[in-house]
């Protein structure tokens, strides 16, 4: 039975097909996650310049800014602050 195998195959051409295909997989799912998280610190840090805006002057900007918010609320600026708080928490260097 084992004569039938050709010692000759090589193992290294099975897997460069689903090696390559799951390093395409894995870099297109990269891309879209490094969008995702750059498009959240934008909204991050202009949710920290909203803040800070609203700390110094918070009489003069808190209704001009809440107009602009989606539902006329702050709750989805809250929010994103707070994911990118986590995501920042997370991804500090413990030793």
């Amino acid at each position: 039975m084992m004569e039938d195998v050709n010692d000759d195959f090589d193992d290294e051409e099975l897997d460069k097909k689903p090696t390559n295909e799951n390093g395409a997989n894995f870099n297109r799912a990269l891309q879209k996650a490094a969008g995702h998280m750059e498009n959240t610190f934008v909204a991050a840090f202009a949710g920290v310049i909203l803040a800070v805006i609203l700390l110094r002057d918070r009489i003069t900007y808190v209704e001009q800014i809440r107009e602009l918010m989606p539902q006329k609320k702050f709750d989805t600026m809250a929010f994103i602050l707070k994911k990118f708080f986590v995501f920042m928490h997370m991804s500090v260097c413990r030793t």
